[in-house]
Order: C-alpha cells, then sequence, then structure tokens
C-alpha cells in the first residue's frame, strides 16, 4: 500500500472504528466540540491562507475547546509495506501551529509497530514534546485495537482536558547517549 489513501482491510476498519467513536462522543463534552476537519475558515483564521489541496482531515476528528483544538485522534495502521508513517506530518504540523499544548493521539496497529511506528513514536516525542510544540502521544499494538480499547483512549483524553483525575499517560522513555 502507498499513496495517499489506507487501503487494506485492517486499515480501513481502524479508521472506521475511530470515527465511529468520535462520533458517538461528540456531544457528551460539554466545552469541547468536535469538527471532522479543518474548514477554510479554520485555515483562514489560524493561517490567512487556504490550502489548495485537501486540507486537515483526522480519523477522529479535531475536538476544540474555547476556539483551539485540544484534541486530535490518528488512525494509523502499515504492515510490511507503505508509508503511513510518513503521512502523519503534515496534520501533526498544522494542529502544532494552531495549538501547541494540543494532544495529539496516534493508535498505530499492523507490523509497523514493530520498527516504524516505534521509531516515529520516539522521534515525535523527542522532536515535539519535548519542545513543547505538541503533546504527541502513541499507541502502538500490532494486532490492532477493540472498540473498547479506542473508547477508553477517546474519554481518558477527552475527560484529562475538561480536568477529571485519569490515570497519566505513558510517555516515551529516550534512552540518552550511547557509548560507541
Amino acid at each position: 500500500m502507498f499513496g495517499k489513501v489506507a487501503t487494506s482491510e485492517s486499515s480501513k476498519a481502524l479508521d472506521k472504528m475511530v470515527r465511529y467513536i468520535s462520533r458517538e462522543l461528540k456531544n457528551d463534552y460539554n466545552g469541547i466540540s468536535y469538527q471532522r476537519k479543518l474548514t477554510k475558515n479554520d485555515f483562514a483564521k489560524f493561517f490567512g491562507y487556504v490550502p489548495n489541496t485537501k486540507g486537515c482531515e483526522p480519523d477522529g476528528g479535531i475536538w476544540f475547546r474555547d476556539g483551539l483544538p485540544v484534541l486530535v485522534i490518528e488512525a494509523k495502521y502499515q504492515g510490511n509495506r507503505g508509508n503511513a508513517e510518513e503521512r502523519w506530518n503534515k496534520n501533526a504540523q498544522w494542529i502544532s501551529h494552531i495549538n501547541p499544548k494540543c494532544i495529539y493521539y496516534t493508535l498505530a496497529s499492523g507490523t509497523g509497530c514493530r520498527k516504524t511506528f516505534v521509531d516515529s513514536q520516539m522521534m515525535s516525542y523527542i522532536t515535539l514534546n519535548n519542545r513543547n510544540l505538541l503533546d504527541s502521544r502513541w499507541s502502538l499494538q500490532e494486532n490492532g485495537f477493540t472498540y473498547k480499547e479506542v473508547r477508553e483512549i477517546f474519554v481518558s483524553s477527552l475527560d484529562e482536558i475538561i480536568g477529571m483525575p485519569v490515570k497519566p499517560f505513558e510517555y516515551p522513555r529516550p534512552l540518552g547517549v550511547l557509548d560507541v
């Protein structure tokens, strides 16, 4: 699978589940609104420019509070071949520009969890979180996610945003300098 559209059955199933749960929860949090994507008006407001190409439409939508995005949930599946990790950066970069404190949660599955997504998780933490450019979070599960697991990620993230007590997210731990 190469290109812009995820076509595997596993990828479609994860995307569909994430979209379904976001629509299911969209009216459950007072003060937090759900949008499927950044609108042309959002681009004009936050960037002063409206791109000609497809915009920012994460699988789990964009959740706003006080006019800023506070949660994005993205689903990525990658098998032995593919480029899902390469396509991750655009939306994260744009959301980071609007609100560096936004939780950008990526649910990654497939054999890409063995190496590719591990690298993406660590490098996004180092390049974004460590510089306060975005609150990137990843959950890696090679064999995919259950409905219950995905829903819990949504609920826990939204509860954290409104100040409810939740189990703190565990970020990856960089190894530091290696002796060569």
